[in-house]
């Protein structure tokens, strides 16, 4: 993608809705042209409590079709809590050496002026279980107005269709920032990864809420941190928790 200025391709977006969309977006100064609307290569790494992350995807358009697609590969910290797991996966996996994970995602970008939705399917592959899995269902919308943006995120984890005694889970974030220009956002978020099939104990199984901001670093890259705390009572870490990203843009 074209960065004509200083800090062109850089919302807000990229690093919190990169995560959840698969479709970076970057800025336009022509609101009516999709010129530089999505980028087309993108990097990002993650880390939370339980694992880190990489991430490499793009956006293709093709004449009105814009389409976003990622890979992304998980590696679990040895004796890591998966709240996406219920407990008997937890516990006969605890404090072993974990083999990574992969999934690969894919849906369509479609942007109405100030609002970006995505719905995706992805489907991974998790070398530790040695299963095909999950399959995930999901969509995020992102609203950017004035000062303010918004990101709403559901995203769907089906393990059971290819393992039968692992759980499924509904996991969903929201995220209202604050921001006084393009390079620096700050505000509150709330996720929520609810069991749906094959839990032990709480069906809630985690509720991270606090503090996200995001900043513009350099030209094309952003750092995003997350910091809060779980009351879920299904959640292994209470307090505090945290998220840590990273971000590319080409």
């Amino acid at each position: 993608m074209k960065h004509d200025g200083p800090w062109r391709g850089l919302t807000l977006g990229a690093c919190l809705g990169v995560l959840a969309t698969s479709s970076a977006r970057a800025e336009s100064l022509d609101p009516s042209s999709r010129d530089d609307s999505y980028a087309d290569v993108w990097l990002q790494l993650d880390a939370d409590r339980s694992a880190a992350r990489a991430w490499v995807g793009g956006t293709k358009s093709w004449s009105s079709l814009d389409l976003g697609a990622n890979l992304v590969l998980t590696q679990f910290y040895p004796g890591a809590w998966d709240p996406l797991q219920n407990d008997a996966v937890n516990q006969a996996l605890k404090n072993q050496t974990r083999a990574p994970a992969v999934r690969a995602e894919v849906g369509p970008a479609l942007l109405f002026g100030s609002l970006f939705i995505q719905p995706k399917l992805g489907l991974g592959y998790d070398f530790e279980l040695e299963t095909v899995g999950p399959l995930v269902p999901q969509v995020t919308a992102i609203l950017e107005a004035f000062f303010l943006y918004f990101e709403l995120s559901a995203q769907v984890y089906l393990y059971s269709p290819f393992e039968s005694t692992l759980q499924d889970s509904l996991s969903t974030r929201f995220a209202a920032l604050f921001t006084t220009n393009s390079r620096f956002g700050i505000g509150p978020q709330l996720e929520a990864i609810v069991g749906l099939h094959n839990v032990d104990g709480p069906a809630l199984r985690s509720l991270p809420v606090g503090l996200t901001a995001t900043v513009a670093a350099l030209p094309g890259l952003s750092f995003g941190a997350f910091a809060g705390g779980d009351p879920a009572h299904a959640a292994r870490y209470h307090f505090p928790v945290g998220r840590l990203t990273g971000t590319y843009l080409f």
